[in-house]
């Protein structure tokens, strides 16, 4: 989801419109939705990055109060478009993260930042977010989201073959491209925080192309311990972690052997 870059979704053709297919969840955030079903018609949910409403098919009918916000403006108009029919219960807004000043303090119960929205931002942005985001959250309300996961370097730099020409030449030019791009890999994997230019726009060839000359497409990588350690810094306890297919992740010292590109953390505003 474009939710937090300075480009919009525009930029790419036909980008908006994939968004706005969107519908089905993700494992994790299917386990997380029965998790809180029950809890949901009491609680006030506020949903940052929406792009063109993939999770507002879930979560907006169910809470007391969904809000939907999302910094690409174009998205954003996708989405009401999307849902132009809604409740009253149920609003969309331009926002960001890093300023949240429509809300006010301890305002919502559930946060949601699904897609690894969050990796949009730098360092430096990504903490005023996450203070942001726990601002926002009352005392004892949750936040959920997803983020990049650095020990999967590896297998992001892995070529895959192909008999199909036309998609091993796809993996050939992403390969190329990822190698140009990034650097050495041991560097990479010896920091605790990076970005790196994961060739996320391959889906098609074009989008490719101008995620390059754009400078789009570079996302922010941790390692599980780095990002605990930013949660538990801002005042977040981390609940629960579930690895890419639902699975939870019950002991932290397994989190270094965790390879799934994304991984999910639920937290709790301890205050």
């Amino acid at each position: 989801m474009r939710a937090f870059s300075d480009a919009n979704g525009y930029e790419i053709p036909d980008w908006v419109e994939w968004y706005a297919q969107q519908h089905a969840l993700f494992p994790p955030e299917q386990v997380v939705l029965d998790k809180f079903k029950g809890r949901f018609p009491t609680m006030k949910m506020l949903d940052i990055g929406i792009g063109g409403g993939r999770t507002t098919c879930h979560f907006a009918e169910l809470a007391q109060e969904y809000v939907g916000i999302d910094f690409d403006k174009y998205m954003l108009q996708a989405c009401k478009q999307r849902f132009h029919n809604t409740s009253e219960k149920i609003s969309f807004h331009h926002g960001d993260v890093r300023s949240m000043d429509l809300f006010n303090d301890q305002y919502f119960d559930f946060i949601l930042f699904s897609y690894n929205g969050i990796d949009y931002l730098s360092h430096e942005d990504r903490i005023i977010a996450l203070k942001e985001i726990k601002r926002v959250t009352k005392i004892g309300g949750y936040f959920f989201f997803s983020t990049h996961n650095l020990n999967c370097v590896d297998s992001l730099f892995t070529f895959r073959f192909s008999k199909d020409p036309f998609i091993l030449s796809k993996e050939l030019y992403r390969y190329f491209i990822l190698r140009m791009v990034n650097g050495h890999i041991g560097k990479m994997k010896a920091q605790t925080h990076t970005m790196i230019y994961d060739g996320i726009y391959r889906k098609k060839l074009m989008w490719l192309f101008l995620s390059i000359w754009k400078h789009m497409g570079y996302y922010y990588y941790s390692k599980p311990e780095e990002q605990i350690r930013q949660l538990e810094e801002v005042g977040f306890k981390v609940v629960k972690i579930y690895a890419k297919r639902g699975e939870e992740i019950t002991h932290r010292a397994k989190l270094g052997a965790i390879t799934d590109n994304w991984i999910y953390y639920l937290c709790e505003n301890v205050g």
